[in-house]
């Protein structure tokens, strides 16, 4: 805020953005939990980040989630948890499925991707991985912009 206690419009764009976002996808954030280790990396050497208490810690979002630098590898998924619910936030939209490596699905494990009025998505088990079949997005299909939330259901621990 400023000095007169007034939100400047850069950050009311911000506030909004966040809040259209989470109307859509919220249940993947609010009481959840972290799920093993929270990511999944795409190949490539993964990049080093300072995660103590440091508020001048220095990484680049852009680079860790959508364009890591050549050789490095991407947070291609981010996972949350509510019991036996799992999000799996991805970045960018998935090109092709999104295989999620060693994810246990049982056979009445259910995905879907939020905000899409599609219902169930098709999934199947490959060597240990979940692979879940996308559908495809026109521009605009989605009633929010930004990451994506796929829900699946009875995950197996």
């Amino acid at each position: 805020p400023t000095a007169d206690g007034r939100i400047p419009p850069i950050m009311q764009d911000r506030l909004a953005y966040i809040g259209g976002w989470l109307k859509h996808n919220g249940e993947a954030i609010y009481e959840t939990t972290t799920f093993r280790d929270g990511a999944q990396w795409s190949e490539g050497a993964p990049q080093a980040l300072d995660t103590s208490t440091n508020y001048r810690a220095q990484y680049d979002v852009e680079r860790l989630l959508i364009a890591p630098e050549p050789g490095m590898a991407r947070k291609e998924v981010l996972f949350t948890r509510r019991g036996t619910t799992l999000y799996a936030i991805t970045p960018l939209y998935p090109d092709g499925d999104l295989v999620l490596k060693g994810v246990q699905l049982s056979r009445d494990s259910e995905a879907t991707l939020l905000g899409h009025d599609g219902g169930a998505l098709r999934w199947r088990m490959r060597r240990g991985d979940a692979v879940i079949r996308t559908p495809a997005l026109r521009p605009g299909a989605l009633p929010f912009d930004g990451a994506y939330v796929f829900k699946i259901t009875n995950v197996v621990e």
